[in-house]
Formats: structure tokens, sequence, C-alpha cells
């Protein structure tokens, strides 16, 4: 006596419906997880010089854009729009490796600068963005006010520390009744040396006369 054959159930059509519809939606996720990251580093924006809302002294001569990978020049555009809203590009977009330089006309006035980007990556994939810099005004220098400064260039030396006016002392007045080196006037000198010789004119006669006696 045989043993009876196992018998299969077949799926019902429910099932294999659902089945069918989930299997693209998976295939569509197992797709997006292996290839979506990859794809989005290839236009992935590393930096920019100006940075993005950073204030530079000097007004830049080009914008320079770097990306994480290689991008491509066919559709890759950079749009620098001035103060004034007009634009200050000068020329084309220039792919060098990974970088995107744009070059700017000279002579930027001060204000804010907006530069709209895009650019398309090695596999395709378009990428865009906009980033801002602003150039600082520039001030002029203020003429110093300090008095001690000389007006006069000379011969360069400083003479800062020489006074202006230099206090001499008056000179006295004579008096009306001045005497002499000695002390006495010169009236009374005459009349003591007359007296003098008077004296000693008499002294001598005296003695002459005393000898004769």
């Amino acid at each position: 006596m045989s043993a009876p054959s196992a018998s299969v159930t077949p799926m019902p059509r429910r099932r294999l419906r659902t089945l069918a519809r989930a299997l693209p939606i998976a295939a569509l996720v197992l797709v997006a997880g292996l290839f979506g990251p990859s794809a989005s580093a290839h236009d992935e924006l590393v930096g920019t010089d100006p940075g993005d809302g950073t204030t530079v002294d000097v007004a830049p001569t080009q914008v320079t854009m770097t990306f994480a990978e290689e991008p491509l020049a066919l559709g890759t555009e950079l749009l620098v729009t001035g103060p004034d809203g007009a634009q200050v590009q000068d020329g084309a977009a220039e792919v060098s490796g990974t970088q995107v330089v744009q070059p700017l006309v000279t002579d930027l006035a001060s204000g804010a600068y907006r530069v709209d980007w895009r650019v398309t990556a090695s596999d395709g994939h378009v990428a865009s963005g906009a980033f801002t810099f602003t150039v600082a005004e520039v001030v002029a220098p203020v003429a110093s006010s300090d008095p001690t400064q000389s007006s006069d260039p000379g011969d360069g030396t400083d003479d800062s520390s020489e006074p202006l006016l230099i206090a001499t002392a008056p000179a006295p007045t004579p008096s009306a009744d001045v005497s002499d080196s000695s002390g006495t006037s010169r009236p009374l000198v005459w009349v003591v040396v007359v007296a003098a010789v008077i004296a000693v004119a008499a002294a001598g006669y005296v003695a002459l006369r005393r000898r004769r006696s």
C-alpha cells in the first residue's frame, strides 16, 4: 500500500498581488540607499572665498568655490551682484580641479555682494545655491591736529624740546649819584689831593725856616 502524496496549497491571489506591489517599492529604496549619498557627495560645496557672510577689507578680484568632487564645466555658472544691483562678474567661470573660479571686475565698491551659483557634478547631477560677502568701506586717514608737531620740515631734526622764548634779566639802571670804582666822587678826590699838596708844602717850608734860624 503506497503512502499518500503531499499536496501543495496554492498561494492566494490576494497575497500575490500584495507581494507584486511591494517589490518595486523595495527596489527603489535599495537603489536610493546605495546610490543616493554617493551622488549627492559629488556636488557637495566644501568652502568659498570670500567666505559666506564674511566682511573683507580689500575688494576681491575673484570668487572661488571648492567642491568635494570635480564639477563639469558645462552648465556651471556664477552670477555676482553688487550693492547697486549690477552684476560684477568678468567673463565666464573657470573650472580648475575641484574649484570653480569666477573673475570679478576691478575696483569693487564697498557694500554687500550676493553670489548665485549653479554647477553640474561629474555624474550629471545639478546643484545650485547662493552666498554673500561684504566689502568694507575704506576710511580716509584724518590729519593730526597735534600742536607739538612742527609744520616746517627743516633738516629733519626735532626742535620741540627747545623753549620758544628765552627770558633775559633786565640791565640795571644807573643811579644819578653812582660813584666810581674807589667809592668816592671825582671832585672830592681832587680836593683831597690839593689839600695834601698844600700840607706837604707847608711842612717843608716850616722845616726850612727852622734850619736857618
